[in-house]
């Protein structure tokens, strides 16, 4: 009996203890749960602040995106006009060489016969300058012995083509008026010392005379002052071929008749230096 009871009281308190222990153990894994809980729940509102985050990111993402696309797009657009307008102009600028190359061969045709062309007139103007610089040496060296030789009187006049000696009556003729002085004669020989080393020139011989007398006697007179001067010329060693002999008589005054200064001016003898310009322009081709 007393052995039952035993047993019996083991058996209570193991329950109870057992029972101590589940409360314990419950207890312990109650307040695990509950922090599970609040866990969950923190890692829940956690989640969904991530989750609006996210959201809007992928927003902000998207936007971008789009904002990105459009402006690739009308970057693209833009490429294909530049592009287009490029080949445009490229075509243009090949056009526009095709067209310079024929025009430039036109060009080059045309100078070629041009030049085929006015190859007379330029050779004509080489030589008319060549002889105009010729006269400029006549020029100059006539005033060197001018400088050299004070009694020598006469004007000179250098213009296009031509240079003009003007010698007044009383330093060439006597006082017949027709017949060379023997000072007149000095100084054509002079004159002609430095017109005879360019053998190219022309000398045209003009006599003038003032009013008085007859037209006659004023024709005779102004054809004899110029022949007298050409005979002396010859003398000097200048060709004939080379002279021209013109007579105007009264008919080119450069003063006035009134006065015997204006009579004395008028009864000149000028010598016209220049070149036979009608053998050049034969070289010009006339059409």
């Amino acid at each position: 009996m007393k052995k039952s009871y035993t047993i019996y009281c083991l058996l209570i308190g193991s329950l109870f203890f057992s029972s101590c222990v589940s409360n314990k153990k419950f207890s312990t894994l109650q307040t695990e749960k509950q922090k599970l809980e609040q866990t969950l729940l923190t890692t829940k509102n956690e989640l969904s602040v991530a989750k609006r985050s996210l959201n809007k990111l992928e927003d902000a993402s998207s936007s971008s995106v789009q904002e990105k696309n459009s402006a690739i797009n009308q970057l693209q657009q833009q490429l294909n006009e530049s592009q287009n307008a490029l080949n445009a102009a490229q075509g243009a600028i090949v056009s526009c060489q095709d067209n310079l190359q024929k025009k430039q061969a036109l060009l080059e045709a045309q100078k070629v016969a041009m030049e085929q062309e006015y190859a007379p007139l330029l050779n004509l103007k080489e030589k008319l300058q060549r002889q105009h610089n010729a006269l400029k040496n006549i020029h100059q060296d006539l005033k060197g012995l001018k400088a050299v030789d004070s009694t020598l009187q006469f004007s000179m006049m250098l213009s296009k083509g031509e240079l003009k000696l003007a010698l007044e009556q009383n330093h060439l003729f006597n006082s017949s008026g027709t017949l060379l002085s023997t000072k007149g004669r000095t100084n054509l020989l002079a004159l002609a010392s430095i017109i005879k080393k360019y053998p190219t020139v022309y000398i045209t011989i003009q006599g003038h005379t003032a009013i008085g007398g007859d037209e006659r006697s004023n024709w005779k007179a102004s054809s004899r002052k110029t022949l007298s001067i050409i005979y002396t010329l010859m003398t000097a060693d200048i060709p004939p071929k080379q002279m021209i002999s013109t007579a105007y008589g009264q008919y080119m005054p450069i003063e006035s008749n009134d006065t015997p200064d204006g009579k004395l001016a008028n009864q000149r003898t000028e010598l016209i230096l220049h070149y036979q310009n009608k053998a050049l322009l034969k070289q010009v081709p006339i059409r």
